[in-house]
């Protein structure tokens, strides 16, 4: 059993398509430890999580499970590194959405059905990991 002091972990969930593109895909890292639980998420393991039945129901999805199924080893690495980094204090750029799973661009995309149109759309556009940016906050 884990101590109450031991590291948390970071589980990245997606969110569902929507029509909204400040939500659509959004990728929410969730801070977990033995003490912190979360309302979308139950404990499965010593450290590890999964969603809940209801809200993979409403369209939620984990980060690592949609790397699986597109069977994208690389890029689910350098996620977990850009997670590591962030976690070590190490200063890190938004995660490059080149790298993101499709189905994740797709979402952001607000359902957009075309994945090349949906590459060309992630490329010009800012990453929606859950950094604020100056021009996103001007506006």
């Amino acid at each position: 059993m884990q101590k109450p002091e031991a590291p948390y972990v970071i589980v990245s969930v997606v969110m569902p398509e929507t029509d909204d593109p400040a939500t659509s895909g959004h990728i929410v890292n969730h801070h977990c430890a033995p003490t912190v639980s979360h309302e979308s998420l139950e404990r499965i393991g010593e450290s590890e999580w999964t969603l809940r039945a209801a809200y993979r129901a409403r369209g939620y999805a984990m980060l690592m499970e949609l790397y699986a199924a597109e069977r994208n080893e690389e890029g689910a690495k350098a996620y977990a590194k850009y997670v590591a980094d962030g976690q070590a204090g190490r200063r890190v750029r938004p995660f490059p959405k080149d790298k993101l799973p499709r189905e994740v661009l797709r979402r952001q995309a607000c359902g957009e059905t075309d994945e090349r149109q949906a590459l060309e759309d992630a490329r010009r556009t800012p990453p929606a990991t859950g950094k604020v940016t100056r021009a996103a906050a001007a506006s």
